[in-house]
């Protein structure tokens, strides 16, 4: 079985991604620095015998024997990557060489991921993709040897940001007023993937529609709530 690294891997994509692995009998090595990422979203994989965690920061070299690396480490939401934005950019940089020369040693495979932001008016578009596509699209991807190349995993349908939180206020029953925010300097009005590599190249394409992702996402919360 191979032995794949998820740096990342206790932020909330990161471990769901270690789920995954570990479910199709996979070892897997956790790493990550506990910045944004959560012991409690990888708690239910200690003691398994496949799954290991390491507390560290990849801007440090990282000495391990892998087959496949998932570089998901870094913070993803701006008020996470803005409190320390040179460590963002260490991250982003010296990390990423760390985990590439990791890469070369072991003869790995390497996928790296990036992300976006939101922010605006309400008319900006952006593009929601349910987390089991994403993740079923990276792990087609990295298992894929007759391509090699940036690929746009996501879901090309688009929603105004309005529309989404007027969603999100449907689906949950909130009595909530929308707040209309200053758009931020240089932030796109409008983000939706072109997936045609995904579709040709992997076969993929995202299956979960917005509402049912939101259905799923509050049910979620609601329980997390409870369970506090």
């Amino acid at each position: 079985m191979p032995t794949i690294l998820v740096t990342g891997g206790a932020g909330f994509l990161g471990s769901h991604l270690c789920d995954r692995l570990i479910d199709r009998g996979d070892e897997v090595i956790c790493v990550d620095n506990f910045f944004t990422g959560r012991k409690a979203n990888i708690q239910h994989l200690i003691g398994n015998s496949r799954f290991e965690l390491i507390r560290h920061d990849i801007v440090f070299p990282l000495v391990v024997e892998c087959d496949q690396i998932y570089n998901l480490a870094c913070p993803a939401s701006p008020i996470a990557y803005q409190f320390n934005p040179i460590k963002t950019i260490k991250t982003s940089t010296v990390g990423i060489v760390n985990m590439l020369g990791l890469a070369k040693r072991c003869r790995a495979r390497f996928l790296q991921a990036s992300t976006s932001e939101v922010y605006g008016d309400g008319q900006q578009t952006r593009s929601f993709c349910y987390r089991d596509d994403l993740i079923e699209g990276m792990i087609r991807l990295m298992d894929n040897n007759e391509h090699i190349g940036p690929v746009n995993i996501g879901n090309p349908d688009e929603k105004t940001m309005l529309e989404l939180a007027q969603a999100v206020i449907a689906e949950t029953g909130s009595k909530s007023e929308l707040k209309f925010e200053p758009l931020p300097k240089d932030d796109p009005k409008q983000r939706c993937p072109d997936i045609t590599r995904a579709r040709n190249w992997l076969g993929w394409e995202p299956q979960v529609p917005l509402n049912i992702g939101l259905a799923k996402t509050v049910e979620y919360y609601r329980q997390l709530l409870a369970g506090s």
